[in-house]
């Protein structure tokens, strides 16, 4: 009977010591998919008192503001990123 071992490099130690959601979370892709998080967003926007809610809606105005000043200087070919030295 041969025995067939497993090649170490294809186990992922993370996996070994990690909680099955913490693993998960840790190597979905940055960001994870919306509808994955769904529910840890309702839930987090549940708590939120009104003026926190403001808040965290403005900044992400703000977030997506920069997102297509991005995506137009990438589309553009004209990506800025600090002063020239």
């Amino acid at each position: 009977m041969e025995i067939k071992t497993v090649n170490a490099r294809m186990v992922d130690p993370l996996a070994l010591i990690l909680s099955g959601q913490a693993y998960v979370k840790l190597t979905l892709p940055d960001p994870p998919p919306p509808d994955l998080m769904r529910d840890d967003i309702r839930d987090a926007i549940s708590r939120m008192k009104p003026a926190e809610r403001q808040h965290a809606l403005a900044r992400v105005r703000a977030l997506i503001d920069l997102g297509r000043a991005v995506e137009t200087a990438i589309a553009g070919g004209d990506v800025v990123v600090g002063p020239h030295v």
